[in-house]
C-alpha cells in the first residue's frame, strides 16, 4: 500500500510485474529483504540507486506495465 501526498492510497502488486521479468537484475526483488530496502528520492520509489524503478503515475494508478 503507498501513500501519496494527496491523501490518496493505492495498493499496488509488484509480484506479477517481478515473476513475468526473466532477467536476473530484476528476478532478485521477489527476494522479500531486497525488494524492501528500497529509498524515496524526488517522489519515486527507488531501489538499490536506481538499478529498480517505476513511474510515479503508474504506481497512483496501481497499475505497472511489463
Amino acid at each position: 500500500r503507498i501513500l501519496f501526498s494527496d491523501g490518496v492510497s493505492t495498493l499496488v502488486d509488484f509480484k506479477p510485474f517481478l515473476t513475468k521479468s526473466l532477467h536476473p537484475t530484476i528476478q532478485k526483488y521477489l527476494r522479500e529483504d531486497y525488494f524492501s530496502d528500497f529509498q524515496i528520492i524526488d517522489g519515486n520509489l527507488n531501489w538499490h540507486d536506481y538499478d529498480l524503478i517505476f513511474p510515479i503515475w503508474d504506481l497512483y494508478n496501481g497499475k505497472l506495465e511489463s
